[in-house]
């Protein structure tokens, strides 16, 4: 990768940084000319041979006034703290994902936790996390592991995960038609989940096919009018989600091959498949 920016060496000098995480790398006066394909940012770990950016840095007097940055870059981003899959997908304000597959409770888990630890640790620092869980299936031990893992108070983590449970694919879409843009402005959270979001629609024999197109038809709209400032994960298992994933532009599919989970990441039209021990998915990785 060259570059080729023609700037004063005696009054300025070039800053790199990394477009994913918005985290400066390097200052110098000399260009940096070529990176390794294999390099990857210390912070989010993306390729830098995609996210690296540079930008000019005044020195003396004038190094008091901020930089211009993008209304993007100065947002918070979220990611799941694996490598391999933050490369490719970290998320900010207004980014929606679907999580789809065997590991889908898994991942969500530790977005849940990821968004609680302060923004100084790699978090998001959201005060709370509104949690509908679609399928009375959340698991709370996932989430204490891995706050236990981040050290932080398991009960306070928690606490801060604003949960709600529908029994009928009825009570779902009214929450998410009509009760969740009102929590939303009560709690102020950055992140939604909504957790096994078809599983009701696949186990209950009383709804048609008509009923469950109409009902998915609302409940993405309803995603889809969400405040812009919040991001929305939903996770979903099983092979009935084709009404719903291609609304999505950040996507997850989780799969075991030979008992190892297999990762098939989607953003902006552009798809990667990863494949990775399950311990990497349990486990913190301390930088």
């Amino acid at each position: 990768m060259a570059y080729s920016t023609k700037y004063d060496s005696k009054t300025v000098k070039m800053q790199y940084f990394c477009s994913r995480c918005n985290a400066v790398l390097k200052e110098t006066r000399s260009p940096i000319i070529r990176i390794s394909t294999t390099e990857e940012c210390p912070s989010c770990g993306s390729l830098l041979i995609e996210s690296l950016r540079e930008r000019l840095q005044a020195s003396g007097r004038d190094k008091q006034f901020p930089n211009f940055q993008t209304a993007h870059e100065t947002k918070s981003r979220l990611s799941f703290g694996i490598e391999k899959v933050d490369s490719f997908v970290s998320l900010g304000p207004g980014d929606r994902i679907c999580i789809t597959g065997r590991y889908a409770g898994i991942l969500v888990s530790r977005l849940c936790v990821r968004a609680l630890v302060p923004a100084r640790h790699g978090g998001l620092g959201s005060c709370c996390v509104l949690f509908i869980d679609g399928g009375n299936s959340s698991d709370p031990s996932l989430a204490v592991n891995f706050a236990r893992q981040y050290g932080l108070n398991a009960n306070k983590v928690l606490q801060s995960v604003v949960v709600s449970r529908a029994f009928t694919v009825h009570q779902l879409a009214g929450l998410l038609i009509y009760e969740l843009p009102k929590a939303i402005k009560r709690f102020n959270p950055k992140v939604v989940v909504v957790s096994e979001l078809l599983s009701m629609f696949v186990r209950d024999p009383s709804v048609d096919g008509r009923e469950v197109k109409r009902l998915l038809s609302e409940i993405a709209g309803a995603l889809d009018r969400l405040a812009g400032d919040v991001i929305v994960a939903v996770s979903a298992r099983g092979l009935a989600y084709s009404e719903v994933l291609p609304r999505f532009d950040v996507r997850v599919e989780t799969l075991a091959v030979m008992g190892r989970p297999y990762l098939r990441l989607h953003r902006d039209r552009q798809t990667t498949e990863i494949s990775l021990p399950e311990s990497e998915l349990l486990t913190v990785k301390q930088r």
